[in-house]
């Protein structure tokens, strides 16, 4: 009582044909209104009905520049494919539980393609970062090649999503890339708003892939960002911690012995 329950007992292909049927747009403006609202709406039930059926109408929208049904399409396709992924939540907070989805023959492939092609034409920030994440999902270990280009973009956020996914398919050959990160700063408005967040994630992921010489790296981030300079230092200071302890897992003799050398315990 009280909640949404995702409409699983509704017929999919009916939902994807009624959206099929409005894909072209009209010159009235009230009768383009109601078209463009009852995509949005349908897009977004799409996405929680959880049926792979649904993607192939998705991916029909989500090159519109029509009000939000774009933006929609491409967030319903990513709660499909996160669904189908190691990542499916159990629970929402406004839906029954969720079933893990199975892509259906060729759609990982053509979602791949689909997202590459958007991204290629989009500067939407938000719809670039689903897009992103999709890719994500998609769970395909040489997305990572895909991913090393990202780390160019000047939005430090898409470069976020780029380190998951790296760190989900590690390869010892992605630390240079992770260190090359380091001292660099998001001085977008996000960036300002939560200082150092980029670097609190950098140092993630050197804690649970680095190794014996990443160790003192992590000792010097401590020891700078100890002296609570600037705001975001302690939210540093206690993840260069975590971080070491995670390294202390799989390095424990080079982290005891940097520390013992630092005089820290």
């Amino acid at each position: 009582k009280g909640r949404n329950l995702a409409p699983s007992n509704l017929p999919v292909d009916r939902v994807c044909r009624c959206l099929q049927m409005q894909s072209n747009s009209y010159e009235d403006a009230g009768q383009e209104m109601v078209r463009t609202s009852l995509l949005s709406e349908g897009v977004r039930l799409l996405g929680h009905m959880n049926d792979p059926i649904a993607i192939d109408t998705l991916l029909i929208f989500i090159d519109t520049g029509e009000n939000r049904v774009g933006e929609f399409s491409l967030k319903a396709i990513e709660e499909l494919v996160e669904s189908s992924s190691s990542f499916c939540r159990g629970e929402d907070r406004r839906y029954e539980p969720r079933r893990k989805t199975e892509l259906l023959e060729g759609q990982t492939d053509r979602i791949e393609r689909e997202m590459k092609a958007f991204l290629e034409a989009s500067d939407n920030p938000e719809d670039r970062r689903t897009a992103l994440k999709i890719l994500f999902f998609l769970e395909k270990p040489h997305i990572v090649d895909y991913m090393e280009g990202v780390m160019e973009s000047q939005n430090f956020r898409e470069r976020r999503i780029a380190l998951s996914t790296f760190e989900h398919h590690w390869n010892p050959r992605l630390m240079p890339l992770v260190l090359s990160q380091i001292g660099l700063r998001d001085e977008s408005d996000f960036g300002q708003l939560n200082p150092n967040w980029y670097l609190r994630d950098l140092v993630g992921i050197i804690g649970t892939r680095g190794g014996n010489e990443q160790v003192q790296l992590l000792l010097g981030l401590l020891s700078e960002h100890s002296k609570m300079k600037e705001k975001g230092d302690m939210q540093v200071r206690n993840a260069v911690r975590r971080a070491l302890v995670e390294m202390r897992d799989h390095s424990k003799k080079a982290v005891d012995q940097a520390l013992k050398q630092n005089q820290m315990t």
